[in-house]
């Protein structure tokens, strides 16, 4: 059962939308993201951020911002909050790219490089930064990129 709290998730008990504590890996997370989106996925883009225990059990999630079809804002603070009242040691980013573009722009690449420096000052790792669309992902960590057919 999650537990909504303005836009953030918690676990407490049981698995919904698919995720558990193993939900850390790119492909994983991907799945996870891409099934909360549903249609979206290919209207706006929306970014979400993924926390994580000392354990790298996942222990929620937030949908961050609603943006257009080609941006959104990418609300740090708001990031970084959710990570501090969840006590997370980790976090993963997923943002969606309505076009389907499986690439970092340099905006994306800018602000991947703020947050991570941010979360290096609050003791957090920022784990992936994932650029996603219903076909696959881009891990901006080990730019791997995964298409899928569907």
């Amino acid at each position: 059962m999650l537990i909504r709290r303005q836009q953030l998730y918690v676990r407490e008990t049981n698995e919904s939308f698919g995720y558990n504590e193993k939900t850390q890996t790119p492909h994983s997370v991907w799945g996870v993201a891409k099934k909360i989106l549903g249609d979206e996925i290919e209207i706006q883009e929306n970014l979400y951020a993924f926390y994580y225990d000392c354990g790298m059990k996942l222990i929620g999630f937030a949908h961050i911002s609603k943006g257009d079809i080609s941006s959104t804002i990418i609300a740090k603070r708001v990031i970084f909050k959710y990570a501090i009242d969840l006590l997370a040691s980790s976090i993963i980013i997923v943002h969606n790219h309505p076009t389907g573009t499986l690439k970092a722009s340099i905006e994306d690449t800018i602000v991947m490089n703020e947050l991570r420096e941010g979360a290096k000052i609050l003791d957090i790792r920022l784990l992936d930064s994932l650029i996603i669309s219903k076909n696959g992902f881009y891990s901006m960590t080990s730019e791997e990129v995964e298409v899928v057919n569907v």
